[in-house]
């Protein structure tokens, strides 16, 4: 739960904080990032040892990620603050807590938000949860499951009851609210780019459309893509 602060703001840079205190997510990483995690991480033999480290080392270490001395102090505080309350340097212990009070424990901490909860939610504590990401929250505006802005500004001008701004937080807590517990799972995958998912190169290029009947990727159906594609 420590490597979302050196992440570079994707689900799959999030995911290496699972490889650290939950062992069954690696599947879950791209190759390229489980690279880049032992790279990093390979000087420290344990997360006691980050935790006891000299701050500078540490910023060594994590310096590719940028922002090395905000985020050492980050995940050094989450580290003693776990050592500190239970004794050990792990976060095992959230798999037996439930959605809400998973979010309530990790949210405590400076640098991680409702996405990287979620997330560990979703893929490690067995708690359905809409994790709303970069690609998540975009695909979400494309498919006019969040409103415009544009339609957010009308709706404002003429209800007494506004919408609050559209971000990602407020998307999160729409999907999450609305979306069926049993599909989050399957649709954070197919809209994030993991294996199985969208056939994309660099989901940012894509876009995402529903007419009502069917789904296209830059205007191809998706099935047609997925076909080209291998998927």
């Amino acid at each position: 739960m420590v490597l979302p602060h050196i992440s570079f703001a994707t689900w799959g840079l999030c995911s290496l904080c699972w490889c650290n205190f939950f062992p069954h997510a690696l599947q879950l990483c791209q190759h390229a990032m489980q690279t880049w995690r032992y790279k990093t991480w390979r000087g420290f033999p344990s997360w006691d040892a980050v935790r006891t480290a000299r701050p500078a080392a540490v910023q060594q270490a994590i310096r590719c990620g940028g922002l090395a001395p905000k985020k050492t102090r980050w995940i050094q505080t989450m580290l003693k603050t776990l050592h500190k309350e239970r004794g050990k340097t792990s976060m095992e212990f959230l798999r037996k807590l439930d959605k809400d009070s998973v979010h309530a424990e990790l949210e405590r901490f400076q640098g991680v938000g409702k996405k990287t909860s979620a997330i560990i939610n979703l893929f490690d504590c067995n708690n359905p949860d809409m994790a709303v990401d970069t690609h998540v929250f975009r695909f979400a505006l494309q498919l006019g499951w969040a409103p415009s802005e544009k339609q957010r500004a009308r709706h404002n001008k003429a209800s007494s009851q506004p919408w609050p701004a559209i971000t990602r937080d407020t998307v999160y807590a729409h999907l999450d609210a609305n979306f069926p517990d049993n599909l989050k799972y399957s649709m954070h995958l197919i809209l994030t780019d993991t294996e199985g998912g969208l056939p994309v190169v660099c989901g940012a290029r894509n876009q995402l459309h529903f007419d009502g009947r069917a789904i296209t990727v830059d205007g191809k159906p998706l099935k047609e893509v997925v076909t080209a594609s291998d998927l």
